[in-house]
Formats: C-alpha cells, structure tokens, sequence
C-alpha cells in the first residue's frame, strides 16, 4: 500500500544539525551570544523546543544574565516550557554535541538561511492565494507590496519599519544624535547643496525627507538638483539615483561634467576645447566615473516603476543616499484612463508615494516641480507655496519646500542678472529664509552671492 500523500510533502527548509550545533555552543560558552553574526530571532528556529530553547538564552543574555545549561533549565522551568524542550536532559545532549564555538557564525548563518528560505515561501503563498482571491487588489498593488516585503527580508529588515517602539530607545538615539551634533556643531548631517548658508539651515537635506524644488522653467532647478547630487556622490560617496524624465543619460552627465571641470557647455557641446580644458575633462572624468551615480532617463515613468527600479538599485548597490526625480509632472499617471480633472489628486499621490519611498529607503528624496504661470502674472513675481503646479498635497507631504525665482528676469533688480534666489519656503524643522545665490549657468553651478561678491 503506498505512503499517505502527506508523507511524501517534502518539509520546509531547516537544519537540525546547525540548530543543535548552535544552541550547543551557546550553552557551552555563555559568553558567545552577543558574538552571533547574523544576529538571530527566536522565529529563525524551525524546530519548536529549539525556539523556545533561544527565547530563553535570548531572554537571559538580554538581561546581562549567563544562559548555561542551568540557568536556561531552570528558566524554561519556571515558565512552564520544560516538557516541550524535553528539559536537562536535551539541554545536556546538545552541549555534548556541538563541534566548536569557533564556527559560531558559520551556524548562524545557515539557521537565518533556512529561515529565510522558509518565510519566502510563506510570502509566495500569502501572494498565490491574494492572486487567486480576487478581492479587487490590481496586479501592480500585489506586485508593489510582494517587491517590499522581498526587500526587507533580502536587507534583513525583518521588523516592520513602523513598529512600535519604546520611548526610553527612541530618546537614547535622539540625545546621542544631539550629543554628536554638540560634538561637532558645523557638521552638515544629510546631503550637501554647496550653498553654505542653506546647508546651516537645513543641515542638509536627510534621511527620509521629501525635498521640492520648484521654479519656472530655465530658473536652474535641474542644475541646482544636479550640483547636491554630484556633491553627494563625489564627496560624502554615497550612493545617488537620477530619473531624468525630460533629459538624455547623456545631457546630465554632460551637465556633471561642465560643473565638475568647470569648462562651459557650450564648449562641451561643441567640443571645441584647448588642451588645457580637455585636461579638466578627463581629470572631472575620472572622478565622476569612480562617484556612485545611477541615471535612469527611461519614458512613462510610473510611482510603481520607481519604486521597483530602487528597490532593485538598493539590493545591488545597499543603501542609497539619495534620490533625484526630474520633475513631477512628467511622471505618468498610474490610470492612463483618468480624465484631466483628477490630475491634481493623481499628483497627490504620487508626492505621498515618493514621500512614503523616502522613508522606505532612508533616504532624502529631491522631487523637482514646476511653478505655474500666475507668478509672472503677479506684479512682484515672487512664487508663493500656492504657485506649485497641480500642487495636490504636495505642500503637505514635503518636508521642505525651495522656490526658485529671478528678479532680474522681470527687470525689477539692478545688478548681477544671475542672481537666483532660494525662498525656503517650508522647512518642517527649522526656519524660513531666503537665500542669495548666483547662477553659473554656463558651468551649471550654483554659488553663494556673498562668495562671489569676496
């Protein structure tokens, strides 16, 4: 008679022998725990006494306590746990079966393989029976929430992001954060603009934030977006990701290039240079080449395209640094079938799902957008948070807002007719100026007026 079908089902994926060998060792040298490599939780354990067996040395460890075979004993005694873990004398077995504490780490490592191995296939039926349901979840939802799950797990981001947390850990970071900023007051934190004064401001543009830069066409927000870019990967050596919706790969390299050398465009584009200029552009080669830049110049962007193009990015390159997105209102509607009417919601969306990505990433996100007409048709020409085009909630999902606007394009200010300037015009954490910056715009470059006036 053949085996029941249930036997034939092969099991999850697990490693009895690195389980026993783990545990034997941490047992044996109490002393070892806080030297796992990758760390480990209790749930990585398929075996269920070997679960609770960690939950106890984790529990005792975490207590500054010694998790010895008779510690451990006698906690899984007291709470109840003994008869499920088979008591002393599995605990014995296991310590007189363990190869060497030396491979610690080796044994770790396949437990947290085995581990993850088997939460894959969870998630993938979790998302078989999603499909299968219909509930009304479009294929690019499903796809979306399974490529942020994968993510984390391939990250090793194992805990929810927005989980909770206890108000002594979240204040011991926040006064060791302020304990190094007292430390090191004139230290810029996140990405740097090159615009002194702005970057004591802001302390540069951090971790999770959503940045707008906004201006009439040919203000420079693409160059001054580019310049904290090229900063940023140049160097702090972090990586930067640019979605150049309007530009070629090419034309923002070309930009990086003429900042970077300082030779003007037009001899870029021209390339007609002296020996002298060809000398900075392969010397600014050279560093550009070596910077961790990425440029998708790809069409029809969509939120969900962006969000799986750094996703990708972020599991081949780690963390990113920071992300550029040139301009919002190129971005395509995820409905190509929604009506005019509804574009302001739709770019509501996509500044919260860019602002969501920020987070999600850990990384400051510069989104460019364009200003509408009626701040020409206003006598001072001076932008207000109201001018942001098809502004949605924009205004609200933004950390900071920069506008950009010149006064001498209207003839309403005498002198240097490259003065550009910077109205921070929200800044969730600090305070509202106006900046004075002169624009370089055959070099692409962006500098303080005070600078330039020394």
């Amino acid at each position: 008679m053949s085996a029941p079908i249930i036997d034939s089902l092969p099991l999850p994926p697990h490693s009895p022998e690195a389980e026993h060998a783990l545990l034997g060792a941490l047992l044996a040298n109490p002393e070892s725990f806080h030297l796992i490599e990758p760390p480990l939780e209790p749930s990585d354990f398929y075996n269920y006494a070997n679960r609770l067996i960690y939950q106890a040395i984790f529990s005792l460890a975490s207590q500054g306590k010694p998790a010895d075979v008779l510690t451990v004993s006698d906690l899984l005694r007291e709470i109840g746990n003994e008869k499920e873990t088979g008591g002393l004398e599995y605990l014995n077995r296991l310590t007189e079966s363990y190869a060497s504490a030396a491979n610690l780490s080796e044994y770790a490592r396949i437990v947290k393989d085995k581990a993850l191995k088997r939460n894959l296939i969870s998630k993938l039926a979790q998302l078989e029976a999603e499909v299968n349901s219909d509930r009304g979840a479009s294929s690019e939802d499903l796809l979306d929430r399974v490529q942020s799950e994968f993510l984390k797990m391939g990250l090793g981001k194992n805990k929810d992001a927005s989980s909770f947390e206890s108000s002594g850990s979240i204040l011991d970071g926040v006064i060791d954060e302020m304990r190094s900023i007292a430390d090191s007051p004139t230290e810029i934190r996140g990405c740097e603009s090159g615009i002194e004064q702005l970057d004591d401001v802001t302390r540069g543009f951090r971790p999770g934030q959503l940045v707008v830069i906004a201006a009439r066409p040919g203000i420079g927000k693409t160059a001054f977006a580019l310049q904290v870019a090229r900063r940023t990967a140049v160097r702090q050596k972090k990586p930067v990701a640019i979605f150049a919706l309007e530009m070629t790969k090419n034309e923002v390299l070309k930009r990086m290039l003429s900042s970077e050398s300082e030779v003007e465009m037009e001899s870029i584009d021209g390339a007609q240079m002296t020996d002298t200029q060809w000398s900075r552009i392969y010397q600014a080669q050279e560093v550009l080449s070596k910077a961790p830049i990425f440029v998708d110049s790809s069409s029809e962007l969509t939120l969900m395209r962006i969000k799986t193009k750094l996703r990708q990015l972020a599991a081949q390159v780690g963390n990113i640094g920071l992300v550029v997105v040139d301009y919002l209102q190129l971005l395509e509607q995820e409905d190509e079938n929604a009506s005019a009417d509804l574009r302001s919601i739709q770019i509501g969306v996509l500044s919260r799902g860019l602002k969501l990505l920020a987070k999600e990433l850990n990384a400051p996100v510069l989104l460019l957008s364009q200003l509408n007409r009626q701040v020409e048709n206003r006598p001072n020409h001076t932008p207000l948070l109201s001018d942001l085009r098809e502004s949605g909630s924009i205004e609200q999902d933004a950390d900071m807002v920069l506008l950009l606007y010149s006064k001498a394009k209207f003839g309403q200010e005498q002198g240097d007719s490259r003065t550009i300037y910077m109205d921070l015009a929200k800044h969730r954490n600090g305070r509202l100026e106006v900046f004075s910056t002169i624009f370089k715009g055959e070099i692409q470059c962006f500098e303080e007026l005070n600078a330039w006036n020394q």
